[in-house]
């Protein structure tokens, strides 16, 4: 990594008037060149993160709670609103929070968290991972990028959500040359498929 580059990096990350966006820009633009980073750079930093259930359950407010102790900003949608919300509609108003920057991350719920899933992924930009365990949620930031979490509220115990959320936020997208190529090439699909 250019010593300039770093000191891009570290001056915004310390200047009083930080821009999570303009972080996450600089960062990912040194994953995509293969800068190094160390795991001290593996932090969680708070976000705006979107929420959204199909129906009133227990889970999607322990986890928003918890996301909340994190220190991240929680907005709801869905069945957090009211009483119930057509999974669709709560998985693409999620993912276009996210799509569009207002947002950092999703985090969505349905029955088995498969709808809400596909629907997510049907708006561009947007890499929605199903996971029913803590290392599916690790690999899915890791090699996926994944930007929209989706949770089963019929599988899915409030512990398991709290190490799901654990990995998830612990996690970063990997610099290996291989896993760069992967998310070129989906960049690359979604563009030509998404016009």
């Amino acid at each position: 990594m250019k010593k300039d580059a770093n000191l891009g990096f570290f001056s915004l990350f310390l200047s009083k008037a930080f821009d999570l966006a303009a972080f996450q820009r600089i960062l990912r633009s040194h994953i995509k060149t293969g800068a190094a980073f160390t795991s001290k750079f593996s932090i969680c930093l708070p976000m705006k993160i979107a929420i959204g259930t199909d129906m009133e359950s227990l889970l999607p407010k322990m986890v928003a709670l918890e996301l909340q102790k994190m220190g991240h900003e929680v907005v709801r949608f869905g069945a957090f609103e009211k009483e119930n919300a057509p999974w669709p509609k709560v998985a693409s108003e999620v993912a276009v929070k996210v799509a569009t920057g207002i947002a950092d991350m999703g985090v969505l719920f349905c029955w088995t968290g498969t709808g809400v899933c596909l629907a997510a992924n049907k708006v561009k930009g947007i890499r929605a991972a199903l996971c029913n365990d803590a290392e599916t949620a690790s690999g899915a930031r890791k090699w996926n990028d994944a930007n929209v979490l989706a949770m089963s509220l019929r599988s899915i115990s409030e512990q398991v959500a709290k190490e799901i959320l654990a990995a998830w936020f612990s996690a970063s997208p990997s610099g290996d040359a291989d896993d760069l190529v992967c998310m070129e090439y989906l960049e690359r699909l979604e563009n030509e498929r998404f016009k």
